[in-house]
């Protein structure tokens, strides 16, 4: 064999091995998604009660005293 073969068979293995983009993509996703743990609305408790108690303060009416 001459070093031109040689050199086409170890592309021929390297490009067997590598990932494609895309599946090296879903592959990281798929490894976030497993090592992260994101708290649920329902499950925050007095923290969400206190939000939305904010929330219902802002949206209602302000009253304006005027002098008379």
């Amino acid at each position: 064999m001459n070093l031109t073969q040689n050199k086409g068979e170890a592309r021929k293995s390297k490009r067997k091995n590598a990932m494609k983009p895309k599946a090296r993509f879903v592959k990281s996703v798929t490894e976030t998604t497993r090592k992260t743990e994101i708290e649920m609305p329902w499950t925050r408790g007095a923290r969400r009660a206190a939000m939305i108690a904010r929330r219902n303060e802002a949206q209602a009416p302000k009253r304006v005293l005027r002098s008379a």
